[in-house]
C-alpha cells in the first residue's frame, strides 16, 4: 500500500476518500514521473533518501552513497561519477519544428545552456545502477534513474513537495530538515517516488536484423560511438539518465572498451518535425519500421546542417508503435527497435543514404534500455545470437542482450561471446574509423570566430567597398560581393570567414553551413588535428601474446643448453 494512503488514513480520513499521491498531480506531472496517465500508474512508494559523499583515497574521487528502503528491500549504493564522456554542459541541444520555408522543411533552433541544469551522471557498475544527481537551490538533491537494475527512482515536482507533501496537506514530515539519521554522517534529502522498472508489454518481441558485411583491420583500445539523439520534449531530462543506463551495458566490455557519447540532442516539438516517422505512419499510432528507417537514413544523409564528423549514429526515440508490414492491411507490432547491422559511420554516396541510423520505441520508465543497447549492438556489428552469419555458436535461448526476443533473465544484461567477437571484428574495419576519435571532454574554452565579429556585408566592404551578393550556404565556400561600377555583377575573392552567418542559427565552418552548436565538436577536431601534425603516427591496439614468440624463446633455450653442455 502506498505510504501516502497510509498516512492519510491514519489522520482519520474515511478509507473511501483516501487519495494516492499521484491523484494530487496534474497530467504533466504524472507523465513526467511515470510516463503514463493517471489510470495506468504502477504500484509505487514514496520514500526518504539517505545520502552522503565520501572520498575514495585509492581512486582519488568522490563517491556518493545512497540508502533507501523500498518494497521491503534495503538498497545500498556506491555511485561514482561516470568514467568517460556520455554528456556534459557543452552537449548541444536543439529544438526542431516544421517550417515549409526552412531547408528540408525543418527549422532547428539551439537552446542556450540547455545542459547546465541537468546534473551529475553517476553509476554503480556492480549493481547496474545509473542515477542523475541534480543539486537544488536549497542545498538538497534530486535523484532520477535506475537502482539495482530493478527500481526506477524519480524526484517529485516542486509544487508537489511544497503544497502537498511538506506544506498544505502535509502528507509527509520533511525529514531532511531534521537531519537526524541512524548514521551521523548521512543526511536525509527529499522524498522520492520509487517503482519497479516496467518490463516490455511484448516480451517475445522481434528486433529485425538487416543484412551487413564484414572486413577487418586493427582494433583500438577504446572506441567512442557518438550519438545524435532525436526525442520528444517530454523525455528531455529523462533522456540523459536513460542513455546512462544504456552506457552501463557497454561498461562490461574491456577489449575494446566502449564509451558512449551523446554528441547532440534534437527535441521534436511537433509531429511533422520528424517526417521520416510521420510520413510512414500506419493507422493511428503505428509506424512502418522498414520504410521509416530507410527514410531516416535518406534524411540524415542529405541533412548538411549536421556534418558527418559531428556524430557517428543517429537514434530516434519514439512513443509510437514500430511495426513491420506483413500484408497491405496488417502491420505486425512486436518490433521494439530497428537498426542496420554494422551501420555505424556509414555514408553511401551511391545510394544517397546512410545506414548509421536506428529507431527505438520508448514509452518511459526506462523499459527501453536493453532494447537500445541491443540496437546499438547491431549498429556496431553484432547479429542476433544463433544467426548462422557469425553467431551460430551462441544459442538464442541463452538469453543474452543480442537474442532476438526479450528473455528477462540474468543473461539479458550481458553480452554473448559471439557479440563480443562481432564488435571486435567490426571495429577492426576501415569503415569503423569514425568511432576512434575522442569526443569533447568537460567544458572547453570559448573561441571567438572571425565571422562573428564581421558580417558578410562588412567582409565585402573591406574588399570592394560594397555589400555581399549571397548570404546563404554558398557563401561558406564562395562569398560573392557586388562589383564596383557594374550593376548586377558579383565577384568572389574568398570564402566567408569562419563563423559567418549563413542562415537562421547557422554559421560557416570548414566550408559548410552548419548549426551553431556544431562549433563545440569542431574545437576538438582542430586540437586533434594539431596534435596529429606533431605526434608520431601509430595505431592504437591491444597488446597480445603471440604464440610463435613463445616458440622462439623455447628454441633459444634449447640452443643455450646444447652450447653449454
Amino acid at each position: 500500500m502506498f505510504r501516502a494512503i497510509f498516512l492519510l488514513c491514519l489522520a482519520g480520513i474515511p478509507f473511501s476518500r483516501c487519495k494516492q499521491l499521484h491523484e494530487y498531480m496534474t497530467l504533466n506531472e504524472v507523465m513526467s514521473i511515470f510516463h503514463k496517465p493517471h489510470h495506468l500508474v504502477p504500484e509505487y512508494e514514496v520514500v526518504p533518501v539517505l545520502h552522503r559523499m565520501s572520498k575514495d583515497e585509492e581512486m582519488k574521487e568522490d563517491i556518493n552513497e545512497l540508502k533507501i528502503k523500498v518494497f521491503n528491500d534495503d538498497v545500498n549504493l556506491y555511485l561514482n561519477p561516470t568514467e568517460g564522456i556520455l554528456a556534459n554542459k557543452n552537449t548541444p541541444v536543439w529544438t526542431v519544428s516544421s517550417n515549409p520555408e526552412a531547408p528540408e522543411g525543418l527549422q532547428y533552433k539551439q537552446i542556450p545552456k540547455a545542459m547546465d541544469s541537468v546534473g551529475v551522471i553517476l553509476q554503480d557498475v556492480r549493481t547496474l545502477s545509473s542515477v542523475l544527481l541534480t543539486p537544488t537551490p536549497d542545498g538538497q538533491i534530486h535523484l532520477n534513474g535506475v537502482l539495482n537494475n530493478t527500481y526506477v527512482i524519480k524526484s517529485l515536482p516542486r509544487r508537489i513537495l511544497d503544497r502537498v507533501l511538506y506544506g498544505g496537506r502535509k502528507l509527509f514530515e520533511p525529514l531532511y530538515k531534521k537531519n537526524v539519521t541512524n548514521n551521523d554522517d548521512f543526511a536525509y534529502t527529499y522524498h522520492h517516488v520509487v517503482y519497479k522498472m516496467p518490463s516490455s508489454d511484448q516480451k517475445d518481441f522481434k528486433i529485425t536484423d538487416p543484412e551487413g558485411q564484414e572486413v577487418k583491420r586493427n582494433v583500438p583500445d577504446i572506441i567512442y560511438p557518438e550519438f545524435l539523439v532525436v526525442a520528444d520534449y517530454s523525455i528531455y531530462q529523462y533522456l540523459v539518465s536513460f542513455w546512462n543506463g544504456v552506457d552501463l551495458r557497454y561498461r562490461l566490455l574491456t577489449t575494446p572498451k566502449i564509451r558512449l557519447n551523446i554528441a547532440g540532442i534534437i527535441i521534436s516539438v511537433d509531429k511533422d518535425a520528424t517526417p521520416y516517422l510521420e510520413n510512414n505512419r500506419f493507422e493511428v499510432s503505428y509506424v512502418d519500421a522498414d520504410r521509416a528507417l530507410r527514410s531516416m537514413g535518406d534524411y540524415f544523409y542529405r541533412e548538411s546542417r549536421f556534418p558527418t564528423d559531428f556524430y557517428d549514429i543517429a537514434i530516434a526515440m519514439t512513443n509510437l508503435d514500430l511495426c513491420n508490414m506483413i500484408t497491405d492491411d496488417y502491420c505486425e507490432p512486436s518490433t521494439l527497435g530497428y537498426a542496420y547491422v554494422a551501420g555505424a559511420c556509414d555514408r553511401n554516396a551511391t545510394k544517397q543514404s546512410s545506414e548509421a541510423v536506428g529507431m527505438i520505441e520508448d514509452n518511459g520508465g526506462f523499459s527501453g534500455i536493453i532494447v537500445t543497447a541491443h540496437e546499438v549492438g547491431h549498429l556496431i556489428g553484432a547479429r542476433h545470437d544463433g544467426n548462422p552469419k557469425g553467431a551460430r555458436n551462441c544459442p538464442a535461448n541463452d538469453g543474452f542482450i543480442m537474442t532476438s526476443g526479450l528473455m528477462l533473465d540474468e543473461n539479458g544484461f550481458e553480452w554473448s561471446p559471439c557479440s563480443i567477437h562481432a564488435f571486435y571484428n567490426f571495429i577492426n574495419q576501415d569503415r569503423a574509423k569514425c568511432l576512434y576519435n575522442e569526443p569533447v571532454m568537460g567544458e572547453s574554452v570559448t573561441r571567438i570566430l572571425p565571422g562573428t565579429l564581421m558580417s558578410l556585408d562588412d567582409q565585402c566592404n573591406k574588399v570592394f567597398g560594397t555589400a555581399a551578393c549571397n548570404k546563404d550556404a554558398t557563401a561558406c565556400t564562395r562569398l560573392d560581393c557586388e562589383y564596383p561600377g557594374i550593376e548586377g555583377y558579383c565577384r568572389a575573392t574568398a570564402p566567408a570567414a569562419e563563423g559567418s552567418s549563413c542562415g537562421d542559427d547557422l554559421i560557416c565552418l570548414n566550408g559548410k553551413c552548419v548549426l551553431v552548436g556544431i562549433l563545440i565538436k569542431e574545437k576538438n577536431n582542430e586540437k586533434r588535428k594539431l596534435l596529429e601534425k606533431f605526434l608520431p603516427k601509430f595505431n592504437f591496439q591491444t597488446i597480445r601474446k603471440i604464440p610463435w614468440t613463445n616458440l622462439l624463446k623455447s628454441l633459444k633455450n634449447k640452443l643455450k643448453r646444447k652450447l653449454f653442455v
